[in-house]
């Protein structure tokens, strides 16, 4: 109910205070909206309290209200059907803002949200406002500005949320979501999203999950971004859908990007994995078979498959460089990790940059900018065999 004059005040009172009288003594009767064993004066108490905060708010009958320039006001009365918030009950004092779903084009987007809130919780209670209310992703929700009370500009809100990037995963179970914004506004946070995804599926195994907030936590420490409250034109990654939709093409150019490599960010994951075809540990201690074979004689052995793996390679370096090429080849050491770099650059000064992880696992089909040996020695023979068929000049060592 809106605006309320002195008449109307009574009359409500009168009304509230014979409705109790008739059913005081029941539990499932209309009166079940009063205090259970309150008294009359109980309730001409509550009632002058809330008419009384009624008045203090209220914006007197036939008076124009400008949306924009009034802010929150008095506008409706609310009270519990089970009298908690009723003085002496647990909720006293309880403080409601109404949402009019129907008219309020931003009633959706607020519930949506609240809903994404509440889940982890209350999963039935999100679950039912979705299907009410027909909820979905918040941001896809605000419609276009209609000439009424709520017509306001959102062109700052839209502008700020292209910064903003919400990390999900379609068979999460409740609210696991977590938001994340580049400060600059130039990167592409899905992008990158992505790639971490990519590259924790290579070093963990397929079957393991990441979760959103380890992909968050990663962007944060290693990409500029910085954690952020959810936002309503936020840009959804999710990391199920989004990474099986890529392609081919997309995926290659994705993984063989040099500008998104980060030393470390296999030790950041770490901790954020769950369900690995083996354990962290494992992976990190026990070495595979090893891709070739190189005996102390100095032949090695080298599969086709690995061959066939040089050749392509090749291939990109050679669509990236041109002329003559050198290779500067030196290991080194990080948090236990063997890692050999090999960076290839051609008289322009432009660069093809290559670190062979040794880390006991197998792995050449991700990304050519990080491909995955058993040992340094298995390193050091693809980073030879690739330094061959480039017809590079190689120095070793950082002296």
């Amino acid at each position: 109910m809106n605006h309320h004059n002195e008449a109307t005040a009574e009359i409500l009172k009168q009304a509230l205070t014979m409705a109790f009288s008739l059913g005081a003594n029941a539990r499932d009767t209309d009166a079940g909206c009063l205090p259970v064993g309150a008294d009359v004066v109980t309730l001409n108490r509550y009632t002058d309290e809330a008419l009384a905060a009624l008045a203090a708010q209220r914006v007197p009958a036939g008076t124009a209200v400008d949306q924009q320039q009034t802010g929150v006001y008095g506008k409706f009365a609310v009270r519990r059907v089970d009298g908690r918030d009723a003085p002496g009950g647990d909720r006293h004092g309880a403080d409601y803002f109404v949402l009019d779903v129907t008219h309020d084009r931003f009633a959706k987007p607020a519930l949506a949200a609240y809903s994404q809130a509440c889940a982890g919780d209350y999963a039935l209670l999100a679950q039912d406002l979705v299907t009410r209310y027909g909820l979905g992703d918040p941001g896809e929700l605000i419609q276009p500005a209609v000439q009424d009370d709520y017509d306001i500009d959102l062109s700052d809100l839209e502008a700020e949320g292209k910064r903003v990037y919400r990390i999900t995963h379609h068979y999460n179970i409740g609210n696991q979501d977590v938001y994340v914004e580049d400060p600059t506004g130039e990167v592409d946070g899905k992008r990158i999203a992505l790639y971490c995804w990519y590259k924790a599926c290579d070093w963990f195994g397929t079957g393991a999950l990441i979760s959103d907030l380890g992909i968050a936590s990663v962007m944060v420490a290693f990409y500029g971004f910085r954690h952020c409250a959810t936002h309503p034109f936020s840009t959804t990654v999710d990391l199920y859908h989004d990474a099986e939709g890529i392609g081919a093409e997309k995926y290659q150019a994705l993984m063989n990007d040099p500008a998104l490599h980060r030393d470390g960010l296999r030790e950041a994951m770490a901790p954020h994995i769950e369900g690995a075809e083996v354990s962290v540990s494992q992976t990190l201690t026990q070495p595979a078979a090893p891709l070739c074979e190189l005996p102390p004689c100095g032949v090695p052995d080298t599969p086709p498959a690995v061959r066939e793996w040089i050749e392509q390679v090749s291939a990109a370096v050679r669509e990236r460089l041109s002329g003559s090429i050198s290779a500067s080849v030196w290991a080194y050491l990080h948090s236990g990790t063997e890692y050999l770099c090999c960076d290839l650059t051609d008289t322009s000064g432009a660069c093809f940059p290559m670190t062979v992880v040794a880390a006991g696992t197998l792995n050449l089909d991700r990304s050519y900018e990080e491909p995955h040996a058993t040992n340094l020695a298995e390193a050091l023979h693809l980073a030879a065999l690739l330094v061959k068929a480039l017809g590079a000049t190689a120095t070793f060592g950082r002296v």
